[in-house]
């Protein structure tokens, strides 16, 4: 089976390194190292999803994600408090103190 599977190897992998290669996943230590990893594997409560990003884009989508949402939560504090007033008045006063309490 071992002389097949050398035989049938791509054209760019030596052929003394697939050998070895085949050698090395067929001992018994290999086999026992696979097992207990899908054991680990089966044991993580969640999939990291952190991937490649760098720590400096997580801040910044992390940054991005907090603006979009704050400015939601401002309009729509600002757009409740001009309906439920029914005059320009409030929504003024409304607007001015938000810019306030955010300095």
């Amino acid at each position: 089976m071992t002389e097949q599977n050398i035989e049938n190897r791509s054209s760019k992998i030596d052929r003394e390194h697939w050998r070895w290669f085949l050698d090395y996943r067929s001992k018994r230590e290999m086999h026992e190292k696979c097992r207990k990893n899908v054991m680990n594997r089966l044991k993580q409560l969640y999939t990291h999803t952190g991937g490649s990003k760098s720590l400096a884009r997580q801040k910044k989508e992390e940054v991005l994600y907090f603006f979009i949402h704050s400015l939601d939560y401002l309009y729509d504090y600002i757009f409740l408090n001009c309906v439920e007033s029914g005059n320009g008045i409030n929504f003024v006063v409304t607007v001015k103190t938000i810019r306030d309490k955010s300095r």
